[in-house]
């Protein structure tokens, strides 16, 4: 049995909001909000309940938003992809309907996403739903891969490592990977539906991976220097994970 110390605790509430507060050996203060709906904030040991107060504040938005989304995840893991549904796009609640087409298809026309279905392809059965998911993964890719050129240019520079090639594919289970040995990284094509700071930090940590194969201290460290909110984009992930199975 451990004979560490539990962690100092305490529940703040922040304009009627209530924060689980845990006071630890960490550099910075950081925010999630797990799967539960509970808002949890790490602090180093010698801040004071005023700057913890402060923080949480200036974070109010992105909290809420995640409630939010935390309140709409099962409406989003059952939805149909049909007529009058909504599905983030790049993190926006964009509305969806369905067009008469020759194939099944999507695309974005201007603040709607648009899927073309056929005769087959327009009702609830599983095999329409799936094809109007798979036209919906491929309007991602495109998507993802327009974006992320520039992002891989920006995150690249200041990470001061390269991968050898840079992929994008649907994955149900990670938001990107790294081939330590061939320096190959792959990028969640599903990162379309979050927000653009999500893929940066995705891409950040991947090529972290490249100073350091691990999930240790030092490859932490390494995310505290290239991108410092990269706990509140884990958090935002976390909320969301991939739901077009």
């Amino acid at each position: 049995m451990s004979n560490a110390s539990p962690q100092p605790v305490r529940v703040l509430t922040v304009h009627g909001l209530k924060v689980e507060v845990t006071w630890k050996s960490v550099k910075r203060l950081s925010l999630t909000v797990t799967s539960s709906s509970r808002i949890r904030v790490s602090c180093p040991s010698r801040t004071r309940e005023g700057e913890v107060i402060a923080f949480v504040t200036s974070r109010e938005g992105w909290i809420q938003a995640a409630l939010e989304r935390q309140s709409s995840r099962s409406a989003d893991t059952r939805s149909l992809l049909a007529n009058g549904d909504t599905q983030r796009i790049w993190g926006v609640s964009t509305p969806l309907v369905l067009e008469p087409g020759t194939s099944t298809r999507a695309r974005l026309a201007g603040n709607t996403l648009v899927i073309y279905v056929t005769s087959s392809t327009y009702g609830n059965d599983e095999t329409a739903v799936q094809a109007r998911r798979a036209a919906l993964r491929a309007l991602l890719a495109e998507e993802l891969r327009s974006a992320l050129p520039d992002v891989v240019e920006k995150c690249e520079a200041v990470v001061g490592r390269h991968a050898s090639l840079w992929r994008v594919r649907y994955m149900t289970s990670r938001w990107g990977s790294c081939n330590t040995r061939t320096g190959a990284i792959t990028i969640n094509s599903a990162l379309a539906t979050e927000s653009p700071r999500c893929l940066e930090g995705v891409v950040t940590h991947e090529l972290c991976h490249l100073w350091d194969r691990r999930h240790d201290a030092r490859f932490h460290s390494l995310m505290d220097d290239f991108f410092p909110d990269w706990r509140e984009a884990r958090a935002e992930l976390r909320a969301n994970p991939p739901l077009l199975r």
